[in-house]
């Protein structure tokens, strides 16, 4: 191989419309999103809900840190849907496109998400938690991350973070990919 400059290289999350093609292709050739919608269909369903202990009266409070297009986050309220009839749902996402494309997904799932209500941050993790560091700390039931924890630099830190503004009672759940194996993290 022959040396090369990698001072060169421009980081692809610099680029957000490249980013944005780039993790469409990646999707489709290199996830397993078919495997990951079976498991939120079942196992997510049949054993990961039942260990979140928030009354099933009460509105559930949902945060999506790095949301993308939303397919994955929609799975999974349509499943959470099934156990509380009302969900208000953060989504954190930074690159603008990605957000539109969750919206138009919303509105076009409209009956099948009904119930939920969204309140849309176009921001990073970061930028979200500087924003609402000098608020009354809001908390959330249920803290998804779906393929997003290889952008923190400060894992540990990010994860106090998060259980700092989950409920009692409330979980998280971390998808990443590691090769060809699909690691979930699981936090209550």
């Amino acid at each position: 191989m022959a040396d090369s400059d990698s001072s060169n290289v421009t980081p692809l999350i610099s680029n957000q419309k490249r980013y944005a093609e780039a993790l469409l292709v990646y999707e489709h050739l290199g996830r397993n999103i078919e495997a990951l919608e079976s498991w939120i269909n079942s196992y997510f369903s049949e054993k990961i809900m039942k260990e979140i202990k928030v009354e099933k009266e009460k509105e559930l409070m949902v945060l999506g840190i790095g949301s993308g297009q939303g397919q994955t986050e929609c799975k999974v309220l349509q499943q959470l849907l099934k156990e509380w009839p009302k969900i208000i749902n953060t989504v954190v996402e930074p690159n603008p496109s990605h957000i539109n494309k969750f919206e138009d997904l919303a509105a076009k799932e409209r009956e099948i998400l009904d119930g939920v209500s969204f309140d849309w941050r176009q921001q990073t993790l970061q930028q979200f938690r500087q924003e609402t560091q000098d608020q009354l700390m809001k908390k959330y039931h249920f803290i998804m991350l779906f393929h997003v924890m290889y952008f923190f630099e400060d894992l540990e830190d990010i994860i106090q973070y998060l259980k700092s503004i989950l409920e009692d009672g409330g979980m998280i759940l971390a998808v990443m990919e590691c090769g060809n194996v699909c690691n979930i993290l699981l936090l209550c």
